[in-house]
């Protein structure tokens, strides 16, 4: 990411009006983000994740619940192991990927307000993209439901420059909390990929979570972002910015998902798998 050198002089103090139509109450906002937003363990460190899915799905003609978490793929690549190994068929060495599993937690509160503990769930790593560093898991628990599932922003919406936004996620290895912000801008550039530049703070831990916005259309909080990376003042006496954040834009989200054939979230079939069956006749 590329560095930045600011010197901040406190002119006023200033807070963004809240949108029209964005509800007050706290419940709302346990629901549709708080509670959506998940720790995630995997190899030495930890994490966050977004549930975004949790529904019946056929499997083979067995209909069976799968649970999808979205996350970054640094936040579970230590999970992912590759390594060569003869093959006495083939007689020579071929690459082997093993995945470990991953934990995903959920904290419990008393009257939206006292966390009074946490129920994990073992995942199993589904997909992923080095590229765009995202990834998906999925619980490996197959019969009971998540209750609480982010709303996709449609693909079709579009994030604006002053828009308040929500950063949820388990920053510093804590119980998923929220920061607030807006939208600086939409098309940073970082490794060929476009990220969303917001000023709500995140910070290690918090990569993987999710990045919301109210939305007056659907009458929700919408999953707009993936909370990836800050920025750095790149000197001795600096570190990170934590109000320089980067989120990987929802856009990315559907192109990675439809490409791993998991559109049933939002739609079904995939248009992957309509030309996938194409090339098999």
């Amino acid at each position: 990411m590329k560095n930045f050198l600011c010197v901040l002089a406190m002119l006023s103090l200033w807070a963004p009006a809240v949108q029209a139509g964005e509800p007050t109450d706290y419940r709302i906002k346990h629901h549709q983000m708080l509670y959506t937003t998940v720790l995630l363990s995997a190899g030495t460190g930890t994490g966050s994740g977004t549930v975004i899915f949790s529904g019946k799905v056929d499997v083979d003609g067995k209909m069976e619940v799968h649970t999808l978490i979205l996350t970054n793929h640094h936040v579970i690549k230590r999970s992912i192991h590759i390594k060569e190994e003869w093959d006495p068929r083939a007689k020579k060495e071929i690459k082997k990927e093993t995945r470990d599993l991953v934990e995903a937690f959920w904290f419990e509160y008393n009257d939206y307000s006292i966390m009074v503990g946490k129920t994990g769930r073992r995942a199993e790593i589904i997909a992923y993209d080095a590229n765009t560093d995202l990834a998906v898991v999925r619980l490996i628990d197959t019969e009971r439901f998540i209750e609480n599932v982010a709303n996709l922003m449609p693909l079709e919406d579009r994030l604006h420059q002053f828009e308040k936004v929500y950063a949820v996620g388990a920053g510093l290895g804590f119980p998923p909390f929220s920061t607030d912000g807006t939208v600086g801008f939409n098309d940073g550039l970082w490794k060929g990929n476009r990220y969303v530049l917001t000023t709500a703070p995140i910070i290690f831990g918090n990569s993987g979570g999710a990045l919301f916005r109210w939305s007056d259309t659907s009458n929700s909080y919408e999953l707009v972002g993936v909370p990836s990376a800050v920025s750095n003042a790149g000197f001795s006496a600096g570190g990170p910015v934590a109000h320089m954040a980067w989120s990987i834009p929802i856009e990315t989200v559907y192109k990675v998902l439809e490409s791993n054939y998991l559109c049933h979230i939002w739609t079904d079939p995939c248009p992957a798998e309509k030309d996938k069956d194409k090339d098999k006749e």
